[in-house]
């Protein structure tokens, strides 16, 4: 008895058993990474392994890949230039083997010669270095927390070395602080900890590019003087109604909050290519009046000179006059004449077009 009922019970056992050998390994286990040294659950593989199919990085003949190494000026220099030229160079006869990659990064001015030298390729590269290159790569791509994250660091400062490469750093998460606030400008990455960071920037270039191609199937945006020019109504709101700008009036005008007139101001735009004229003419009284062509009077207009402000008054159609219309002539040392409309948040700067 005991004879027949363990071989009814092994029977489904040894079928499951030769079921399961039958199944692909594939489908229950992970694929197995392409170096012997970077486990299935290593933290960093997933971009090992996607930054090597790319070519951006690469092992060593024995098919390791040594993540926990400490990262070259040769190595994260090759993974920068590959990262954005997308070509793999084949390693220099004579000299450094990234010697080619060097040469192309000066080339696309990712460094200069006097911040990095050659003969340091062989050396380990510190993350104030890599903010260097990657701010380079990212190229004029605005830091709008400068300050902000300058006042958070507590290592970094005007006089650190690539103090502004760290900061743009940080402004796009490509190279983060630690939880003490500080950068470590001299610490040194490993090679896994460098292809996080190589992963970060190729995947910011890419969703970058995808918003430029996008950006670009849109209506092209007119230039200020298209803007200007354009419209059937006031020009000063046409211009108004089509500006971006975000920048803090405070910026530039210290005084904004004493002038009840300006209440409403929040943002300023430096207007470079203004389309109309400026002139002066004399009243009837003696006075000097400033002109300015094919303009609305509807607004107001202010004179800004090392961030202080002195409000214009309008006589008629096109006129302004500095204090009153007694004073002999109009003030020629200014920074930015300013125009702005009641309940219109943004004001108009045009610089100085008499100096």
């Amino acid at each position: 008895m005991k004879r027949t009922l363990l071989s009814e019970v092994a029977r489904p056992l040894f079928l499951m058993m030769i079921i399961a050998l039958t199944i692909p390994v594939t489908n229950i286990v992970a694929a197995a990474s392409q170096y012997v040294d970077v486990r299935d659950t290593h933290w960093a593989r997933e971009a090992i392994e996607a930054m090597s199919e790319r070519g951006i990085i690469a092992g060593y003949p024995d098919h390791t890949f040594q993540p926990e190494a400490e990262i070259t000026y040769g190595e994260f220099i090759k993974m920068a230039v590959v990262a954005v030229t997308g070509e793999v160079e084949t390693p220099s006869k004579e000299g450094n083997w990234a010697g080619k990659y060097y040469d192309e990064a000066v080339k696309n001015s990712f460094f200069t010669v006097h911040d990095i030298a050659s003969y340091q390729l062989e050396r380990q590269i510190p993350r104030g270095d890599m903010a260097l290159i990657i701010s380079s790569i990212l190229g004029e791509a605005p830091i709008k927390k400068y300050d902000e994250i300058l006042n958070r660091l507590e290592d970094v400062n005007h006089t650190t070395k690539c103090e502004f490469g760290i900061v743009k750093s940080v402004e796009y998460g490509i190279l983060t602080g630690y939880p003490d606030n500080t950068f470590r400008p001299e610490k040194v990455l490993t090679r896994a900890e460098a292809a996080i960071v190589i992963q970060r920037l190729v995947l910011l270039k890419e969703t970058t590019a995808t918003d430029e191609k996008q950006q670009a199937q849109l209506p092209k945006v007119k230039g200020t003087k298209e803007r200007l020019q354009s419209g059937s109504h006031s020009e000063f709101a046409n211009w108004v109604e089509s500006s971006v700008s975000k920048q803090p009036i405070a910026d530039v005008l210290s005084n904004a909050a004493e002038m009840r007139a300006l209440e409403s101001v929040k943002y300023y735009e430096i207007v470079e290519d203004y389309p109309h004229s400026f002139s002066f003419e004399i009243d009837l009284l003696g006075g000097e009046l400033l002109k300015a062509s094919n303009l609305d009077y509807s607004r107001g207009a202010i004179l800004i000179k090392d961030k202080a402000g002195i409000l214009l008054g309008c006589t008629s159609q096109h006129y302004y006059v500095a204090n009153s219309a007694y004073d002999a002539a109009f003030p020629r040392d200014f920074d930015y004449i300013g125009f702005y409309n009641n309940g219109l948040d943004v004001m108009m700067l045009v610089p100085n077009p008499f100096k």
